[in-house]
């Protein structure tokens, strides 16, 4: 009873495969008609590099709300000069994560 069970997984996860070469050229083929060696080309578009650059820069805003909040709950005036309002840091971070995380979730 276990080997026909091993058997018949054995034989669905390797039905790709020919004589252990690599999967056949004939059953590679996916829906569009792309190979999965096609769709992993350098030049193919992928949403994790632009998801990681968001949360990198999500953090960094985070980062300047937080020097804000501080220097404003210290009754110390704020670097409105170099540094952007706390609103407006709050703000940026906050579209930038909903930016993010989806392109993360949608790279994996």
């Amino acid at each position: 009873m276990a080997g026909a069970r091993v058997g018949s997984i054995r034989g669905a996860a390797g039905a790709g495969f020919v004589a252990g070469r690599g999967p056949s050229p004939a059953r590679a083929r996916g829906r569009f008609g792309i190979t999965a060696v096609e769709s992993l080309a350098p030049g193919a578009h992928r949403p994790e590099p632009v998801g990681y650059a968001a949360l990198a820069l999500a953090f960094a805003s985070a980062i300047v709300y937080l020097m804000q909040d501080h220097r404003l709950r210290g009754k110390h005036p704020p670097l409105s000069g170099h540094l952007p309002s706390v609103q407006a840091a709050d703000d940026t971070s906050y579209r930038l994560v909903a930016i993010g995380f989806p392109l993360l979730t949608a790279g994996s």
